[in-house]
C-alpha cells in the first residue's frame, strides 16, 4: 500500500510538469506572436520609409517646378516687355515712312478726273491751307493715291486719299493750317486734312 506521502509527492510532481509544459507552452506562444507582431511591425515600418522617400521625392520635384514656374513667369514678363519694345518700334518706323504724308478724308468719288495730283494741288490751293506757290506745291507733292486698305476693303464712301510730299516742311505747313481750319470747303466738296499715322497711334492721340 502506497503511503499518503508517496502519493502526495507523485502528485506534485506530475503538476509541477503540467504546468512547466502549460509555461513552455504558453512561451512558445508568446514568442510566435511576437515574432509575428515584429514582422507586421518591420513591414509597416518599411511602408513607411518607402513612403518618407517618395514624400521627400515629390517635395523636391515640387520645388523644382516652382523654381521653373519662376523662371517661366519672369520670362513671359521679359517676352511681353520685348514684344512691347519690337511693336512699339516697328510702329516709330512706320510712323516714320509715313511722315511727310497727309489724309485727305471723305472725298468725293470721281472728282479728280483722269489727273488727280493737279486736281490735289487745286483742291489745296482753293481750300486755303497753302499760301505759297502753286508751282513750288506741285513740285513738292511726290504721289497722290487712294488708300490702299480703304480700297481694298471695298470701302469706296467716305474715301481717302494720302499725299506724299518731298519735304516735311511744306507737309507740316499745310497739316498745321488744316487742323486749325477744321472742316475744308471747295464748291461743293467738302474735306478734312489729317495726318497718317497708324491706327493705333491715332487711337493713343
Amino acid at each position: 500500500m502506497t503511503s499518503p506521502s508517496c502519493s502526495q509527492s507523485g502528485s506534485l510532481e506530475f503538476l509541477l510538469q503540467s504546468s512547466a509544459k502549460e509555461v513552455r507552452q504558453g512561451f512558445s506562444v508568446s514568442q510566435s506572436n511576437q515574432k509575428g507582431i515584429q514582422e507586421v511591425c518591420e513591414g509597416l515600418a518599411n511602408k513607411i520609409d518607402l513612403l518618407a522617400q517618395r514624400t521627400q521625392f515629390l517635395e523636391i520635384q515640387v520645388e523644382q517646378l516652382k523654381v521653373e514656374s519662376e523662371k517661366n513667369s519672369r520670362d513671359i514678363v521679359d517676352l511681353k516687355a520685348k514684344n512691347k519694345y519690337d511693336a512699339e518700334k516697328l510702329e516709330s518706323l512706320e510712323n516714320s515712312a509715313r511722315r511727310n504724308n497727309i489724309k485727305l478724308m471723305n472725298v468725293p468719288e470721281g472728282k479728280e478726273g483722269n489727273d488727280i495730283k493737279t486736281w490735289v494741288v487745286d483742291l489745296l490751293m482753293q481750300s486755303g491751307v497753302w499760301d505759297g506757290t502753286e508751282s513750288i506745291l506741285k513740285d513738292d507733292i511726290q504721289r497722290v493715291h487712294e488708300d490702299p486698305f480703304r480700297k481694298a476693303a471695298n470701302r469706296v464712301k467716305p474715301r481717302r486719299i494720302l499725299v506724299n510730299f518731298l519735304t516735311y516742311t511744306v507737309k507740316e505747313k499745310i497739316l498745321s493750317k488744316a487742323l486749325k481750319m477744321g472742316t475744308l470747303k471747295v464748291n461743293v466738296c467738302s474735306f478734312e486734312i489729317r495726318s497718317d499715322v497708324l491706327r493705333i497711334t491715332s487711337n493713343r492721340q
